[in-house]
């Protein structure tokens, strides 16, 4: 299997961080609001993508500069 590069880590990353933003829009509040412990997931998966997608944009921005 071939490696994904970094910057294409971190694209695709901010693809996921952005749909789970538009489902806590979605969902969070209002009459389709969802129980608060899927909300509360939600809200931890979106963190942790976020991390992954700035690590990986470090990693490509050192990847750049070497």
């Amino acid at each position: 299997m071939t490696r994904i590069p970094s910057d294409t880590m971190s694209h695709e990353l901010s693809k996921l961080v952005w749909s789970k933003a538009q489902w806590l829009e979605s969902f969070s509040t209002g009459r389709n609001a969802r129980p608060s412990h899927e909300i509360e997931r939600v809200q931890r998966e979106r963190r942790v993508l976020e991390q992954a997608r700035d690590d990986y944009a470090k990693a490509a921005k050192r990847g750049e500069a070497a």
